[in-house]
């Protein structure tokens, strides 16, 4: 990869962004499950409480991505 005409910068937020696309994906597929078999129990009070979970642990998940990127790169020469 590092013989294509990119920058490390552009192959790191390349790798970071489809990391971070298929993990919210996949998060968000099964809560979505989940929000769809509870949708007639939750109400509408309870479901907001539920999507506002499910967006937190999106961000708790992509903010642990984000240390394991950052600490994955090799110090610069």
């Amino acid at each position: 990869l590092l013989a294509l005409p990119i920058t490390r910068g552009e192959l790191l937020l390349g790798k970071y962004l489809g990391l971070a696309a298929a993990l919210s994906l996949s998060t968000l597929a099964g809560f979505a499950l989940v929000a769809v078999l509870l949708a007639s129990s939750l109400g509408g009070n309870g479901l907001f409480h539920y999507l506002g979970f499910m967006l937190s642990s999106v961000l708790l998940g992509l903010s642990f991505l984000s240390l394991a990127v950052m600490l994955s790169v090799p110090e610069a020469p």
